[in-house]
């Protein structure tokens, strides 16, 4: 995409434990200066005082979940996550989109 110039706009959601963890961290943030349509969201569990980390802190939870979408697969997950969790099916709202390679049909929550 970033190649090309174009594409769909993408989320890159990037968990890891700590600062430290993130693989390609540089080269990933060069990819959001240099592509519009191209964003990292980077979140570390564990952030210790003197860590230079100005991303988000936390595990990926129901609150994340609620700022990314994806393919069908993806929702499919992400509200059985939300399920889990203890969010009732009745307030779990989901979008769907033509285009995927599975069956945006076949989400069910």
């Amino acid at each position: 995409m970033r190649d090309r110039g174009f594409g769909p706009p993408a989320l890159l959601v990037d968990a890891n434990r700590s600062p430290r963890e993130v693989a390609f961290r540089i080269e990933l943030d060069e990819l959001t200066t240099r592509s519009s349509h191209i964003e990292v969201l980077h979140t570390a569990s564990r952030v210790e005082p003197g860590d230079s980390w100005t991303h988000r802190v936390g595990r990926i939870d129901p609150p994340l979940l609620g700022e990314v979408a994806g393919p069908a697969g993806f929702v499919r997950t992400a509200a059985s996550g939300l399920i889990a969790a203890g969010i009732a099916r009745d307030d779990i709202r989901i979008e769907l989109f033509r285009g995927y390679e599975d069956d945006p049909d076949a989400v069910e929550t």
